[in-house]
């Protein structure tokens, strides 16, 4: 069920929303490889975006309610805009270089949707 959730996540963020996009300098799209610059397009918002992700990845380790994931989490996030914009480079951070989810990386569409919501200033 998770995977289908995270599948569909992707697949609507790809193509409703494609809000960025990653290009390389040396115009090689290809690859993982560190190098490449994300180029945010349309807005990303934290009600229309950005919530649905937290929730459907981030809550199981820091929601507040789960005292024991707490203890080895950096910080909590209750499914409100202040939580996460109060750790919005945290999050960032964290998303873009695959730390987290623990559960394993997000696609890389969801990635620079994070990133890019964060670099534009977060917004609800």
């Amino acid at each position: 069920m998770k995977k289908y959730i995270l599948a569909s996540l992707a697949l609507y963020l790809t193509v409703s929303i494609i809000s960025c996009s990653k290009s390389s300098p040396s115009g090689n799209n290809g690859g993982t490889g560190g190098g490449g610059t994300i180029t945010c397009g349309l807005s990303v918002s934290f009600s229309t975006n950005i919530k649905r992700i937290l929730d459907a990845n981030c809550t199981s380790c820091h929601a507040p309610a789960n005292a024991n994931a707490l203890a080895l989490a950096k910080w909590s996030y209750d499914g409100s805009y202040s939580s996460a914009f109060n750790n919005r480079s945290n999050i960032s951070l964290q998303v873009v270089n695959g730390s987290m989810p623990q559960t394993g990386g997000l696609p890389s569409t969801v990635r620079d949707s994070i990133k890019c919501w964060v670099d534009k200033g977060a917004a609800n």
